[in-house]
């Protein structure tokens, strides 16, 4: 949650950087342009946080496989 958290805040940050310096007149957004900072901020930041829980769930995967193959390894060599 702190992770998700993190990001969300500077998915906010930018997004807020990017109005604030013209970001409004370049997306054609005039009237309450502030207001879809936080729904937008809210979706990139749970798709990156998706993206950076898979890919520990690759990396954990990836160790698993790894004490496997040298467990097999001992076994082949003990044979």
């Amino acid at each position: 949650m702190k992770r998700f958290l993190g990001i969300f805040a500077a998915a906010l940050l930018f997004l807020f950087l990017f109005t604030f310096f013209g970001g409004s007149y370049f997306l054609d957004i005039q009237h309450h342009f502030y207001a879809w900072m936080f729904p937008v901020s809210l979706g990139i930041a749970f798709v990156i946080w998706a993206f950076w829980r898979l890919d520990d769930k690759v990396e954990a995967l990836q160790k698993r496989m790894d004490e496997l193959e040298a467990a097999r390894q001992k076994t082949d060599e003990a044979k």
